[in-house]
């Protein structure tokens, strides 16, 4: 029979994991005054409100300035009628909030930090949980208990916005470190088109975003497959990609059909021979131990993108590459019916995946169809859609152009030009592949132009 352990006076003294009072006070003061909210966002993230609903207020608060919005009570309220969250937290509550600031004395700081340090204990106390739970299971090693420890304490720490400035004396070590080691490891990840390679300087870098343009049916998605497979198959290195166009079993058969030659159609309608049977197994292997994970997510908002990449990387550590497939099926996080701002939104957030991340970020984007009216078929930058923003958060935009598919008795028919239209990294150049569109690939020729 269990005994009940009574609490120690000193955990009878401890206290709460929150401070709601605080919280509102954070709140109230910057609907008084939005210039406080960098302040703000330096120490504090939803997750640092302990109440949902003052979580979902500093978001939208946060927001509005980032949006170039007023502020105040009146804003906010309609930003949270705009998503439908306002009856829900409560029709007054902004006003409510703007309210009390007046008679809350004191800096904001102190608030901030009150509200910062709950949410810091809170997470350490949910850690300590989970870590106790797990080193009291039968058979359990102190080396994995130490593991998970390590792991728990390290997501309990407050995410806090990193400083916005660095001085460039405190470059000087890690900027030497850095010269030394591209000597001596190569200067990007391959592609898989060594010809994109050469023009990117070596292929994909952290912290950059690359867009992969094309008109609907070219093949921007074979091009991201192509890209994923080489990275993961055949360069051993982490790979995610999110498709709103595609679920991973048919993601799958592309890949099946392009590493092992066996014709896309006979693997989509499931009439295999022996042979290509005989050519799958051959590759199976390699496809197995690829760490190349794919997600196809109902949500297609920033924010549910975010939530795929933190869960990822909580599992598997830092992607090297996030694929987005595609760019104009997303849904920003802020309600708008302006198609140009929407993209905006999605681009920057985008951007900011690669920065935070540290990792590179390619997504495909589709093409308008300004080009058919033009005697010259072949796209160029200024065909994408919503290009303005695409163009200025991308390190490189390369944009795919099919004979073909403008004139059927094209003589170069099975083939496509890969046009590398902005490029931070080198040559605007363009080079030739072969649209082997029937093993669900694209080879590269070799041929810069």
């Amino acid at each position: 029979m269990s005994t009940a352990v009574e609490p120690t006076a000193a955990e009878r003294r401890k206290p709460p994991s929150y401070d709601l009072a605080a919280e509102r006070a954070v709140l109230g003061a910057l609907l008084n005054d939005p210039s406080k909210i960098s302040r703000a966002t330096a120490a504090l993230t939803f997750e640092s409100f302990y109440k949902p609903q003052h979580g979902e207020i500093f978001t939208a608060i946060v927001e509005a300035a980032e949006a170039g919005k007023p502020g105040g009570p009146a804003c906010i309220a309609g930003i949270l009628l705009d998503r439908g969250d306002l009856e829900r937290i409560g029709n007054s509550i902004p006003f409510d909030l703007y309210r009390e600031a007046e008679k809350i004395p004191g800096e904001v700081d102190y608030f901030i930090e009150r509200v910062a340090d709950r949410a810091a204990a809170r997470g350490y106390e949910i850690a300590g949980v989970r870590i106790a739970q797990f080193a009291s299971g039968p058979g359990v090693a102190p080396d994995d208990i130490a593991a998970l420890a390590e792991k728990l304490i390290a997501e309990a720490r407050p995410r806090r916005r990193q400083t916005e400035f660095v001085s460039i004396g405190e470059l000087l070590e890690p900027g030497f470190d850095e010269i030394e080691a591209r000597a001596e490891k190569p200067n990007g990840i391959p592609t898989g088109y060594p010809s994109l390679d050469k023009l990117l300087v070596g292929g994909f870098r952290s912290s950059a975003v690359y867009t992969i343009g094309a008109a609907s049916g070219v093949g921007k998605t074979f091009a991201l497959t192509d890209m994923a497979r080489a990275i993961s198959i055949e360069g051993k290195l982490k790979t995610l990609t999110i498709s709103y166009e595609m679920k991973p079993l048919e993601i799958f058969d592309r890949v099946l059909s392009a590493e092992t030659s066996v014709l896309y159609s006979r693997i989509r309608a499931g009439e295999l021979d022996d042979r290509d049977w005989q050519r799958i197994s051959a590759r199976t292997g390699p496809i197995a131990s690829a760490p190349m994970y794919l997600s196809a997510p109902v949500e297609r908002t920033v924010r549910k993108a975010r939530q795929i990449i933190d869960q990822y990387q909580d599992v598997h550590g830092k992607p090297d590459v996030v694929f987005f497939d595609h760019l104009h099926l997303m849904d920003s996080d802020r309600i708008t019916r302006d198609d140009v701002a929407k993209v905006r939104a999605i681009t920057n957030a985008l951007k900011s995946f690669a920065m935070e991340y540290d990792i590179a970020v390619v997504m495909a984007a589709q093409l308008n169809k300004a080009n058919h009216g033009r005697a010259e078929k072949k796209p160029d930058i200024g065909d994408l859609l919503g290009s303005s923003s695409v163009e200025q958060d991308s390190d490189a935009v390369v944009l795919i152009y099919r004979p073909e598919k403008y004139e059927k008795d094209s003589p170069r028919r099975g083939e496509a030009d890969f046009i590398v239209a902005k490029n931070r990294a080198g040559e605007e150049r363009s080079f030739v592949a072969a649209a082997q569109l029937h093993f669900a690939r694209f080879a590269d020729t070799g041929e810069i132009q």
